[in-house]
């Protein structure tokens, strides 16, 4: 069966990929292994003793952005599906009980946000109003990113070189203050002294400038609707389609093989699941070593246990009113630390009330939560042996235990217990270790550290929490999208005639010859001073300095660098002659910027070929 593009995996970043190219004439093959679509974006249903059924949903606690005139909002309208959707408004984001015994209903809305957090920490009432400020700067530049094809984000780059403690303590240096404002970090996978600052301030104003929603039906009605949409695109979604065998050639994968025994065909592939598990397939050599190399030299997110649990009452009457609880048991870090020990008695876990999100998923007289934690499948016993039962059996018990201490009516309702471990999250989506967050959201593997959509392979790319932006259900849409463009912006590009590859050519043009005539050829109209450092990977550092509408290439690196380019000199070359362009070397992670972003912005304009001298 051949298409023009086949996408490994199911998930949100592989139906948003599918979606986008079908609506683009592409013709589509999207093969997930489970017999249901989704990934993470999947309900499943369970049965009690007198036959009720119970509809959990996997997942999805909340998703933002929805409100006009933010992002998300944007992307799903771009997608031809924001009308399909009924999304549910949640009143608050979440609610806390904190060590002291507080009851805190966190604010979804932006300005009812800041109130509340300067009314208990009046004292820092400057720094919260500044912190508030730059969040709204931040949410209008991504604002113009997403309204701007080729706009560099300002603020990027900045987030990711910080941990988000590093971020808060810069305005608000203030302990409480900052581990009451990361509460949410459970949900990206690391506490705020090991966050990556962008990993959590962009979902953040999300959820409270864009709002605070559930999805109607919960997260498999979302893929359900991306499925349809799909479908009557003229494309193909295959479920109980596990990928076992890659066929290659010439650095080009040909051909994917399901274990039923189907062979699928195209011109380009998406991987929408964890690539350890694709390259895993390909014998080892020359052409994936070193991006093999790279995947195994990454660190993983943690994985999550959770327990579902089906009441025989509706939540509210137990006391369960609010939609999800952050119940804490100990400080972030302490939890972190719990996590990696396997000391569920010691971690803050989540209750989520569906329910209450949604009073139409199930049965009006029926109750429905999540209890979640933190977890790691090194804190397991393998899968399906008798100790991986009774390790499952202890930490129901233990997790039952903690919720119970909260609302002690839940043990006499209880109706449907499911238990799903790393163990059950690797099963389902063959993430290694059940990492449900991709890779880990830390500095260093955040932004433009991230993997590239682009493989090691010249026609095949990443989609989902894996690649950029992130994990969640907006990172992997917004991943899928961006993909889309990628493979669409280089099928755009006019075809150059060129005689050699740039790389192997012996006669390639100097770095200094090269920089000289860039200087040579200086747009005098769009000039502004500046010194720009260009730190080639295979040749050095060299640099240029703009002055008084003239260009030259210093002898020594001048006092202040305004901005620094970081490319391989041969990718700069090539962009430079035209033989790569240079937004596709920016979405590939081959070109990254630093410091000024004016600048940064500017150096194509400055420098164009067809500059006017």
């Amino acid at each position: 069966m051949n298409y023009d593009i086949v996408i490994i995996g199911g998930g949100l970043g592989g139906l948003t990929a599918g979606l986008k190219l079908s609506n683009e004439g592409k013709k589509v093959a999207i093969l997930e292994k489970h017999h249901i679509i989704g990934g993470y974006a999947t309900n499943f249903r369970r049965k009690d003793k007198e036959g009720n059924f119970y509809t959990f949903d996997t997942a999805l606690h909340g998703i933002g952005g929805i409100r006009e005139n933010n992002p998300f909002n944007a992307r799903l309208k771009e997608l031809g599906i924001f009308d399909d959707i009924e999304f549910l408004e949640k009143p608050e984001t979440a609610t806390i009980l904190n060590l002291k015994g507080e009851e805190l209903d966190i604010p979804s809305n932006f300005d009812d946000y800041k109130s509340y957090l300067i009314k208990r920490f009046k004292k820092y009432e400057d720094g919260i109003e500044k912190l508030f400020s730059f969040l709204m700067d931040f949410k209008n530049d991504m604002n113009e990113v997403a309204n701007n094809e080729g706009q560099m984000p300002k603020y990027q780059s900045y987030l990711c070189s910080l941990t988000l403690d590093e971020f808060l303590r810069s305005y608000v240096d203030n302990d409480d203050f900052i581990e009451e404002f990361s509460f949410l970090w459970l949900y990206f996978g690391l506490p705020q002294k090991e966050l990556n600052a962008y990993f959590y301030v962009a979902p953040w104003i999300s959820y409270h400038i864009g709002g605070t929603y559930y999805i109607k039906g919960g997260g498999g009605k979302l893929s359900e609707i991306f499925t349809s949409k799909i479908r009557k695109n003229g494309s193909e979604v295959f479920t109980s389609s596990e990928v076992v065998k890659i066929d290659y050639k010439d650095n080009k994968i040909k051909s994917v093989t399901t274990k039923k025994g189907n062979t699928f065909t195209a011109d380009k592939f998406i991987i929408a699941c964890d690539p350890n598990h694709i390259y895993s397939m390909i014998e080892n050599n020359d052409v994936i070593k070193a991006y093999s190399e790279k995947l195994n030299s990454l660190d993983k997110s943690i994985s999550l246990t959770q327990l579902y649990v089906g009441l025989d009452v509706k939540s509210s009457e137990i006391g369960i009113t609010k939609g999800d609880y952050f119940i804490e048991v100990s400080k972030n870090q302490e939890t972190y630390e719990a996590i990696k020990n396997g000391d569920y008695d010691k971690m803050t876990f989540g209750i989520t009330c569906y329910d209450i999100l949604d009073p139409t998923l199930n049965n009006e007289n029926l109750g429905i939560i999540t209890i979640i934690v933190g977890d790691l499948i090194e804190n397991w016993p393998e899968y399906k042996t008798e100790e991986y039962k009774k390790r499952k059996e202890e930490v129901t018990n233990k997790l039952l235990e903690k919720a119970q201490k909260v609302f002690p009516n839940i043990k006499n309702h209880i109706k449907v217990l499911e238990l799903g471990t790393p163990h059950t999250m690797k099963r389902y989506t063959n993430n290694t270790d059940g990492s449900v967050y991709g890779w880990a959201q830390s500095v260093g593997q955040g932004g433009f550290d991230r993997l590239s959509f682009k493989t090691s392979f010249d026609n095949t790319f990443l989609a989902g929490a894996w690649t950029t932006p992130g994990g969640g259900f907006e990172g992997a849409i917004d991943s899928g999208i961006l993909c889309s463009n990628r493979i669409l912006k280089e099928e755009h590009i006019d075809n150059i005639t060129t005689n050699n590859n740039f790389s192997e050519n012996s006669n390639i043009t100097r770095p200094i010859d090269f920089l000289n005539g860039m200087c040579a050829n200086l747009n005098k109209e769009k000039a502004i001073d500046c010194n720009i450092e260009y730190d080639f990977t295979d040749e050095g550092k060299f640099y240029v300095q703009v002055k008084n509408k003239e260009a030259k290439v210093l002898d020594k690196k001048p006092e202040k660098v305004d901005v620094s380019v970081k490319t391989s000199y041969t990718t700069w070359y090539e962009i430079g002659t035209g033989k790569k362009k240079g937004a596709i070397a920016y979405m590939d992670g081959e070109l990254k910027f630093s410091g000024s972003i004016k600048i940064s912005m500017r150096l194509p304009k400055m420098f164009s070929q067809k500059s006017k001298k």
